[in-house]
């Protein structure tokens, strides 16, 4: 799980071009050189397995897919989005929006305090390679089993977390924001 921030016009929609790109469709998978990656996969091979009736590839076994510039968008699960938005001075909520010139200003503020802020933010995020992290969810009544119990929340595993983990994340961040000033973005969304 985890949220997308995203570059977005004034009219609240993604900023930039919509991009259209090949990629292999799922109707040839059979393909001993299908690949998720349009570039490992051979186009003659994918085209000889393809179903004929797919309403997505017409049988050519490619898919046209149309999509925002995936520089004016950043997936991140919500553990290291808290981290980001924490080390930004932003301050952690699952949805929410910041204009360019904020998250410029938080960039800056984020560089000159990484040194002395990151620790402390890693270390409270920071695990053990694989850790189960019980009951991160909200309390509910469970009557599932023979008696009714509290129940917190699934069980997930996390993996570690240092500063460098952290200072890429800033990283690309910075890179996303540079991308969606070229775009005419006026805020980045988040949720």
């Amino acid at each position: 799980m985890g949220i997308q921030i995203v570059a977005t016009d004034p009219t609240g929609r993604p900023a930039g071009a919509r991009v259209e790109r090949e990629e292999p469709c799922m109707c040839a998978q059979l393909a001993p050189t299908w690949d998720l990656d349009l570039a490992r996969a051979d186009r003659a091979d994918l085209a000889a397995h393809a179903d004929p009736g797919c309403f997505m590839c017409g049988g050519t076994g490619l898919d046209v897919v149309s999509t925002t510039d995936p520089a004016l968008e950043m997936g991140i699960c919500y553990a290291n989005a808290r981290a980001l938005l924490d080390v930004l001075g932003i301050g952690w909520a699952e949805c929410g929006e910041v204009s360019m010139a904020g998250a410029r200003r938080a960039l800056m503020y984020a560089r000159a305090t990484f040194a002395r802020r990151a620790p402390a933010i890693v270390a409270a995020r920071t695990l053990g390679p694989f850790e189960a992290i019980l009951g991160q969810g909200p309390a509910r009544l469970d009557c599932t089993g023979d008696l009714p119990r509290i129940s917190t929340g699934p069980t997930v595993l996390a993996g570690a977390f240092d500063a460098s983990d952290l200072e890429a994340r800033l990283d690309r961040f910075e890179a996303l924001v540079l991308a969606a000033i070229d775009a005419g973005a006026d805020r980045l969304t988040w949720g």
